[in-house]
């Protein structure tokens, strides 16, 4: 066994594909609180949260509607929690397999939500005669795929990530490029959608919320562009900007470029040329 430390007192787990998770109960554990007409209430159809949840991990699967849509969830990967303690003197494994999926990653966090540790998929040492899918030039396809994974209950200083719910979003391989390997990325509500904003036109496009941000400004949208596991050797990545107002000097081209137009005008500056 090689167990791969981590430091945790709450944690998350991430991954593109639904039917990872981690099978460690036997028995599903449900809980219902009943109020009111108890007659009324047992004819009353209520629809449950979709999504695998078991006895450890019961809390998720947090991702785009109709999941659990809160704290900017990417919208094509899957959060699952578990909460717990861990005794004194005693230990806490997880045993599992590396899903086939694009990406998996465990986060720690404290009893306040703040973030304490993560551990990358490539980074997690896999059982004694298995393969780690994510390193770089493994068979992604093994058989032989399984892991333990050493909780350690350590607090080191880390900032606090905070957010809310999600609309949709497009990982690499969705937005079109051209070329020169530049993209673009319309934003808008279904209803003002330009006809050209389509990958057969190399325009991508994301949806706002008819809602806004479903409390104050029905208006307002936020756009995050992740960057993540940036190759070491490239220099424009956006996490060697460590000083604000060096965007443009440390990410050159590669920063993006935003602009506000009408549907109208956007057709006519990016026709259709397919």
């Amino acid at each position: 066994m090689n167990p791969t430390p981590i430091k945790n007192i709450f944690l998350p787990v991430i991954t593109i594909l639904l039917t990872f998770f981690i099978s460690s109960c036997s028995k599903e554990v449900s809980f219902r609180i009943e109020i009111g007409d108890k007659e009324t209430l047992h004819e009353e159809e209520r629809k449950s949260i979709p999504g695998p949840r078991t006895c450890f991990w019961t809390r998720g699967p947090a991702s785009k509607d109709p999941y659990i849509n809160i704290a900017y969830p990417d919208a094509s990967v899957y959060y699952w929690n578990a909460a717990f303690t861990v005794p004194e003197g005693a230990q806490l494994h997880l045993e599992g397999e590396f899903p086939h999926s694009r990406y998996m990653s465990l986060i720690s966090y404290d009893g306040r939500g703040t973030p304490i540790e993560s551990l990358a998929d490539y980074l997690i040492v896999p059982e004694e005669n298995s393969v780690n899918p994510f390193v770089e030039g493994a068979n992604r396809t093994i058989k032989k795929r399984t892991y333990t994974i050493e909780i350690v209950n350590l607090l080191p200083e880390i900032r606090r990530k905070e957010g809310t719910r999600v609309n949709d979003c497009l990982f690499d391989e969705q937005v079109p490029v051209n070329k020169n390997g530049e993209y673009l990325i319309a934003v808008s509500r279904e209803e003002d959608r330009p006809r050209n904003a389509y990958p057969e036109c190399g325009v991508g496009w994301l949806p706002m919320a008819d809602d806004g941000d479903g409390a104050i400004d029905e208006d307002v949208t936020v756009i995050q562009i992740r960057n993540m596991l940036a190759s070491p050797d490239f220099e424009h990545a956006i996490q060697n900007v460590n000083e604000i107002g060096k965007e443009k000097e440390v990410m050159g081209p590669y920063l993006p470029v935003s602009f506000y137009t009408t549907t109208g005008a956007f057709e006519i500056i990016f026709p259709c040329l397919n």
